[in-house]
């Protein structure tokens, strides 16, 4: 398992203070739909926090400006708030949908400027992309994996990153610190690291981000619909069956299937729940 940085977990990130808080440098919540990372949780002995579903306008701050600016003092947020997730929840995982992105949506409802800003930014966080290159298929599929009011219920007490550095130990030494990857060869299973030393491996594991999976591995981009769509699914079988199913939703050549059995992109913890599961023979490569 190769990791770049000098420390495991990458966007998941805790900071702790001398006086024995802590906060989160990256991701913040643990879904309540996320069925597998909770389960790690347990196993592991963590203890989570649960807030409740329904938004306090008066708690929740928003950036305005540089300003953080209590949310109800902007009047029409709330109201738009509600619109967009009605429109987003009638969006169909259908042909019809597929040319049509999340930009198109937001400007089709004559939303304020804030409402815009602040739900363009959430689109960033949940996709790792710009409205404009999440199309309304795409999220039609995810939000029909995902319960509204599960949303950012839970926070592991003591920092998230605890769920990293337990997986970590579970795999000893078999994780390397400090190892940057250079490119990835999705066809010959083939990794170089940034000092030259070359890995093979029968499969290929990338918890990259999927904007940044395309810059060290060029061959596996059109495999990013398909990907896209698995890493967010709740349950990993279903995550493998529609990856390996050739007959599936996405139409994908012979090569580019075998590519995709190759490089599959998922969640670290999704994945260790598939790797538990079925123990496939071959190196794990986290080229994060």
């Amino acid at each position: 398992m190769l990791e770049a940085r000098d420390r495991v977990g990458g966007r998941v990130w805790s900071h702790r203070f001398a006086d024995g808080q802590w906060c989160e440098r990256g991701a913040e919540f643990v879904d309540g739909n996320h069925t597998e990372v909770l389960a790690l949780a347990r196993e592991l002995g963590l203890e989570i926090t649960q807030r409740s579903n329904e938004l306090d306008a008066r708690a929740t701050l928003v950036d305005a400006g540089g300003r953080a600016v209590p949310m109800h003092l902007h009047a029409t947020l709330g109201p738009d708030w509600e619109r967009w997730e009605r429109a987003v929840a009638a969006l169909q995982p259908d042909q019809a949908h597929d040319g049509r992105t999340l930009a198109d949506l937001l400007h089709s409802l004559g939303l304020s400027v804030m409402a815009r800003v602040v739900i363009g930014r959430d689109i960033r966080t949940e996709y790792m992309l710009p409205p404009e290159e999440v199309s309304q298929r795409f999220a039609a599929h995810i939000g029909g994996h995902q319960t509204a009011v599960e949303r950012e219920r839970h926070r592991v007490v003591g920092g998230n990153d605890q769920l990293a550095h337990g997986l970590a130990e579970r795999v000893g030494g078999r994780v390397r610190l400090g190892t940057a990857v250079a490119s990835i060869d999705a066809t010959l299973g083939r990794v170089t690291l940034a000092d030259g030393e070359v890995l093979e491996a029968e499969h290929i594991v990338s918890t990259l981000p999927l904007p940044v999976l395309s810059r060290p591995s060029p061959s596996v981009r059109y495999a990013h619909r398909l990907c896209a769509c698995c890493a967010h699914m709740p349950h990993v079988l279903m995550v493998v069956e529609w990856l390996l199913d050739p007959h599936g939703p996405v139409s994908l050549s012979p090569s580019e299937w075998d590519v995709c059995a190759r490089v599959v992109h998922v969640p670290p913890v999704v994945f260790y729940a598939f790797w538990r599961a079925h123990a496939p023979v071959g190196s794990l490569l986290s080229p994060v």
